[in-house]
């Protein structure tokens, strides 16, 4: 009898660390999709506000000056900004996301940290 008791406390223990895998792996497959989507969402915000302020620069014409703050990471993840032709481009995880500048007569490439964009006679410099 203490054998049969055994032998079901076993299969029921078996079965729960069975169903507890399952969900633990349906469980850490959605953060990595959030995550995912999460990252996906910053670039494309980044690159929407550095072409924002862009843009604004060269609307707003002849010495108009703001400030643009890069941040060092995209929810973890290390990331590339850079401005060709008329476009801003975020690099994530091997995934690009772009911006269309209305000019592109724009100098200079966007740092970690603060940066000044600046427009000069018609040039949106980026310091």
């Amino acid at each position: 009898m203490r054998g049969s008791v055994s032998v079901e406390f076993l299969m029921v223990m078996v079965f729960l660390v069975g169903a507890m895998s399952v969900a633990g792996g349906a469980s850490f497959a959605k953060t990595l999709e959030i995550k995912a989507f999460t990252q996906q969402q910053q670039a494309e915000g980044l690159a929407r506000e550095l072409g924002g302020t862009i843009n604004t620069a060269h609307l707003e014409g002849d010495g108009f000056g703001t400030n643009v703050t890069v941040p060092s990471s995209l929810s973890g993840a290390p990331f590339n900004v850079s401005v060709t032709g008329n476009l801003v481009l975020v690099s994530v995880n091997s995934v690009t996301y772009p911006a269309t500048l209305l000019t592109k007569n724009v100098s200079g490439q966007f740092k970690v940290g603060t940066n000044a964009v600046l427009n000069s006679k018609g040039e949106v410099k980026i310091l």
